[in-house]
């Protein structure tokens, strides 16, 4: 948010602006071809309140074939949740490997402090025209440097933000995309 309009014409006109709207720029050109024929496989990356919620959701709405990846579950988290999400039909895998591996899309549910450290973590494991979207909450310059790591490995950004919260909504929670595919990719998960 901004305080003023000039702060928002400041920001505009910005250096940081004009590199984030070049890369957009960039990136929509580089379109990929994916066939939604088959059942789109998702990786949710982080199942806390949101990616929970996204993943039982999606799942129970029969949108697609759900994996899971949380350290936090596989290292003393909570059991309560464990077996809420294989009863919801989540599949939970143990590494991002095993994720990364089984999946046409992973959707990073991840705090903007760990965003890159995390794709940093999955990056390894990715293979060309696979997707990876990133609904934290990361600076434009951070998430270029997500895009970055990840195009590396012939793998697809797609910056997201969440619109609101999912607690009401499950898996209907909007969410804008952006990057190459965005609109192949959102009518997958539609």
């Amino acid at each position: 948010e901004f305080a003023t309009r000039e702060d928002l014409e400041e920001f505009l006109e910005s250096p940081l602006h004009r590199q984030a709207h070049a890369f957009n720029q960039e990136i929509r050109s580089e379109r990929a071809v994916i066939d939604y024929d088959t059942e789109l496989v998702i990786g949710i990356i982080e199942l806390g309140e949101v990616g929970s919620r996204f993943a039982a959701g999606l799942t129970r709405a029969g949108h697609a074939e759900i994996f899971g990846y949380d350290p936090h579950i596989h290292i003393g988290g909570t059991r309560e949740k464990e077996i809420w999400l294989l009863e919801s039909g989540v599949h939970l895998l143990q590494t991002p490997q095993e994720l990364a591996q089984r999946t046409d899309v992973l959707i990073a549910v991840v705090s903007c402090e760990i965003a890159y450290r995390t794709a940093a973590q999955f990056v390894e494991f990715l293979h060309p025209g696979q997707h990876y979207l990133d609904l934290s909450s990361a600076v434009p310059g951070r998430k270029m440097d997500i895009a970055s790591l990840i195009e590396q490995r012939g793998a697809h950004f797609l910056d997201g933000g969440i619109l609101n919260s999912p607690e009401a909504l499950w898996e209907k929670t909007p969410v804008v995309l952006s990057g190459p595919d965005a609109a192949a990719v959102a009518g997958g998960l539609n």
